[in-house]
């Protein structure tokens, strides 16, 4: 039987808490072979199936590797995995991935790239986010990996800035001020935080949530309603399409959460589905 490539960052908090680290991963999932490298991860991109072991941020990574038509096998670990969250996968349960890698039954998921001027690529299968999420991603950075994403939104607010935003969208428009604004495919973030309940990863649509609020102190009283899935219109503008551009002031950086990931890219941005991608469940 042809071995699994086991794509997995043997430096993730969540892979050296595992007893054994790769290796035990490896040993209880069976059936693979352990690419801990991303060069190695660009020379299996021809190998169909792969089992990648992480959060959304790993998740994006293979996707970006990997491109349109990939077969995942998602093998959850750590705090976020709002994709495998919103498939229904358990993050942390190796028995469960491991009978994913024996009998993988596949789901479509849409794949969605964001495009600079310059021509420059981000792919992305969960969320794409300005503002909040960018700003709480730059302090990820600066403090210790277990720090739980709740907290890291409260120590953002002090410095967060209000941003002067529009995004065209086909079949929906928004411009104004916000600290935060979103386009969503699994409908979560930070861990199971529901922004866009409504959102269907298989649908051929993005869900935009653009923050109305604009007093950073009631950012927090937020929270706990969007952890329900019960913001209201008067918190968040609403919208669906296929295609986005995001503009503000051109040319200058802002920091971006991209499944989970921080990137830095200049506005405008043009969002649109790039394709599938094919993910066990």
């Amino acid at each position: 039987m042809t071995k699994v490539p086991l794509w997995v960052n043997p430096k993730a908090r969540a892979v050296r808490a595992f007893g054994g680290g790769v290796n035990g991963i490896a040993q209880v999932l069976g059936n693979c072979e352990v690419v801990t490298d991303r060069e190695s991860w660009a020379s299996s991109k021809g190998q169909n199936p792969v089992a990648v072991v992480g959060g959304d941020g790993t998740l994006r990574e293979a996707v970006e590797a990997l491109g349109p038509g990939a077969r995942i096998i998602p093998v959850p670990l750590g705090h976020g995995n709002d994709l495998a969250r919103r498939m229904g996968l358990t993050p942390g349960n190796l028995s469960e991935a491991k009978e994913r890698l024996r009998n993988p039954q596949w789901k479509d998921v849409d794949l969605w790239v964001a495009t600079d001027k310059q021509g420059h690529r981000i792919r992305f299968v969960n969320s794409f986010g300005i503002g909040l999420d960018g700003e709480v991603n730059k302090v990820r950075e600066t403090v210790p990996k277990w720090l739980d994403y709740r907290l890291i939104f409260l120590m953002t607010l002090p410095s967060l800035p209000l941003l002067n935003l529009r995004v065209d969208g086909v079949g929906c428009k928004w411009e104004g001020e916000t600290f935060w604004m979103g386009l969503f495919n699994s409908g979560l973030t930070g861990g199971g935080i529901q922004i866009a309940p409504q959102a269907d990863p298989s649908d051929g649509n993005l869900d935009l949530a653009v923050f109305l609020p604009r007093s950073r102190m009631a950012l927090p009283f937020l929270l706990p309603r969007a952890e329900k899935g019960k913001l209201t219109k008067k918190d968040v503008f609403r919208g669906v399409g296929n295609q986005f551009v995001v503009s503000g002031k051109e040319g200058i950086e802002v920091p971006l959460a991209v499944d989970g990931d921080l990137v830095m890219a200049p506005l405008p941005l043009q969002i649109e589905r790039e394709g599938a991608v094919h993910i066990a469940v």
